[in-house]
C-alpha cells in the first residue's frame, strides 16, 4: 500500500471471509469487491463452462459484455449462468481497475504453523507426541483433527485457536490491500 492508496474501511463478513481463505482452489475462488466489501464465489465448475465458452468468441468485439451477451444468448446460455459468466468476465479479466482482489485459499504452510502452534496448549503428553507424529508425511491436518477429534474439549479448543489465527491472517491480508474491515 502506498499513500496514494489510503485505508478504506468495508463492511465485510469476516465468518465468510474466514470460509474463503480455507478454500481449495479445486473448488473454486473468491474475489473480494474491493468497492463494497462482498466476496463473490466463482466455482471452479462455472469457471470451466466459462473458459470453454470464451473459447467460441472469436473476435474482440465478442469480449465486450455487449458481444458477450450476443453470444450467450445465440447459444442459449441459461439466465443464471450467463450472470456467473459476468462474474467471471469482471473478476478476471487483466484490465480491469483492480476493484475485485482475488482471496488468497487454503494456505499449508498457515496450518502447519497452527498445528505446530497449538500443541503448547495440549497438556496431555501421549496426545502431544501423536500430533507431532502427524508432520510426518502427508495428510497432516486431516490426521490432526482426527486425533484431536478422541478428546472433544481439545477439538473445540482447536478449531476456535484456528479461527482466530485464520481471521488475524485475513485482517492482515485486508490491511495490505488498505482494507478496514467493519
Amino acid at each position: 500500500m502506498n499513500a496514494s492508496n489510503p485505508k478504506r474501511q468495508l463492511p465485510i463478513d469476516l465468518a465468510y471471509l474466514r470460509l474463503a481463505c480455507e478454500t481449495s482452489p479445486d473448488h473454486g475462488q473468491h474475489y473480494l469487491d474491493g468497492e463494497t466489501g462482498e466476496i463473490i464465489l466463482i466455482t471452479s465448475d462455472v469457471r470451466r463452462q466459462f473458459d470453454y465458452f470464451a473459447e467460441t468468441l472469436t473476435t474482440p468485439e465478442a469480449h465486450t459484455p455487449e458481444g458477450m451477451d450476443a453470444a450467450m444468448s445465440a447459444q442459449n446460455i441459461p439466465y443464471l449462468l450467463q450472470n456467473a459468466f459476468r462474474d467471471v468476465a469482471r473478476m478476471t479479466n487483466p484490465d480491469a481497475d483492480g476493484r475485485y482482489i482475488l482471496i488468497p485459499g487454503t494456505n499449508p504452510v498457515g496450518d502447519i504453523q497452527d498445528m505446530s502452534a497449538f500443541l503448547d496448549h495440549v497438556s496431555d503428553t501421549e496426545i502431544q507426541e501423536n500430533l507431532e507424529a502427524c508432520f510426518a508425511g502427508g495428510g497432516t491436518l486431516s490426521r490432526y483433527k482426527a486425533i484431536l477429534s478422541r478428546d472433544r474439549m481439545l477439538l473445540k479448543a482447536w478449531l476456535a485457536f484456528r479461527d482466530e489465527r485464520i481471521t488475524a491472517r485475513a485482517v492482515k491480508w485486508l490491511a495490505g490491500h488498505g482494507i478496514i474491515p467493519t
